[in-house]
């Protein structure tokens, strides 16, 4: 099985979930879930499975929790490559499902990379006499437009996968076929607004239980990636602090500048440097040349530092065997791992917060349920 299998102490929970060991112990209770126990000395101790913590997680989701009246859609882009784009999105989906939302991951580049981070073998071809759950059989191409032949389109609950269980982050995988969905745009009328007019028909059925949606676009400017703006409600551009991001963030903002001079609606723009390197001049630098081009109305998120950790999130063809993958954020906090977890919540709890604010301020009314300001302030 491509996915990594751990097993977790309750002191590995409490941090995972970001709440008391009592609160942990009385959501066990409540769910009814049984550990399994291993060898500790002359007794045994309980353990968990990630699929039983995802559980737990699920029931934050109706403990007081900011309820959602539509999806709130992140998409995560820029238009240059090398900048942790994939790895981020799909370390953001697992701590937003940690933090009890409901998430669904759309992997919108045909190089399939978010995909791949979950386990998913998109070159694989089928073979009759090996069954293998595995293999990408469709993607959101196939939510959008009949295949060859065909005059309806897929329902979204046979495209999505859930490579952690049920009770996980839901992912619509990719493979290279996502590419003839750029030619299918292109003759669209309204090709720009397809993909959020297609969000909102499908907000009371087959996204009803859907949280937050978050796109992963492939780093090049296409009619996709437009149609991936226009849908979201916030876009994250991942910002690798080095000199060619400079010119990346330049191309966004006359991107976004020209949609908005067609009069289509604007996300609200959050900007999340990667790769840091703490004591490193050229991190100002490329700060500054942030807010050259964006202007004082980008929040700046905090910093996801440099590490090795994140790109073994990544799955690698080694001979005939695959390695196992897990995100970061679904590993247990470990001393090693202690700053890239603290990183990336950090980096969700401050997009979160922009999110509130934003709907708040009324720019994108009917978002959020109304809820006690002292309920947000605790998530």
């Amino acid at each position: 099985m491509p996915i990594k299998t751990n097993k977790y102490r309750l002191a590995d929970i409490v941090p995972m979930l970001d709440v008391s060991e009592a609160t942990v112990r009385r959501m066990i209770e409540e769910q009814g879930i049984v550990p399994d126990r291993v060898p500790a000395g002359s007794t045994t101790r309980p353990v968990y499975s990630l699929e039983q913590i995802l559980q737990l997680a699920k029931s934050k989701r109706h403990r007081g929790k900011v309820k959602f009246k539509r999806p709130l859609v992140i998409a995560v882009y820029v238009p240059k490559g090398g900048v942790g784009k994939s790895t981020l999105s799909n370390e953001f989906t697992a701590e937003l499902t940690l933090q009890g939302y409901n998430v669904m991951a759309i992997d919108l580049d045909d190089q399939a990379s978010l995909t791949v981070m979950n386990g998913f073998q998109p070159d694989e071809v089928a073979d009759a006499g090996k069954p293998n759950q595995w293999l990408v059989k469709h993607t959101l191409l196939n939510a959008l437009y009949p295949a060859n032949g065909e005059k309806t389109t897929l329902p979204l609950s046979e495209i999505i996968v859930k490579p952690y269980g049920e009770h996980g982050p839901k992912l619509v995988p990719a493979d290279i076929t996502l590419g003839e969905l750029g030619y299918r745009l292109a003759i669209q009328p309204n090709r720009e607004q397809f993909l959020r007019n297609w969000i909102s028909a499908h907000a009371d059925s087959d996204l009803k239980d859907i949280d937050i949606i978050l796109i992963d676009n492939a780093p090049s400017t296409s009619v996709v990636s437009r149609a991936s703006i226009v849908a979201a409600d916030l876009l994250l551009i991942p910002v690798r602090l080095d000199a060619l991001t400079v010119k990346s963030l330049s191309f966004l903002a006359n991107e976004l500048t020209g949609l908005s001079e067609s009069q289509l609606p604007i996300p609200q723009v959050v900007a999340v440097p990667n790769f840091f390197k703490a004591n490193n001049s050229r991190s100002a630098r490329v700060m500054s040349a942030l807010q050259r081009s964006f202007g004082d109305d980008v929040p700046i998120a905090p910093h996801v530092g440099e590490s090795e950790r994140f790109p073994r999130s990544l799955m690698h063809d080694i001979g005939h065997e695959l390695e196992e993958v897990l995100p970061v954020t679904f590993e247990g906090w470990t001393r090693a791992l202690e700053r890239q977890h603290e990183e990336i919540r950090n980096v969700c709890k401050f997009v979160m917060n922009i999110a509130e604010e934003t709907f708040a301020r009324g720019e994108t009314p009917g978002l959020f349920d109304d809820a006690p300001e002292s309920r947000r302030a605790t998530n």
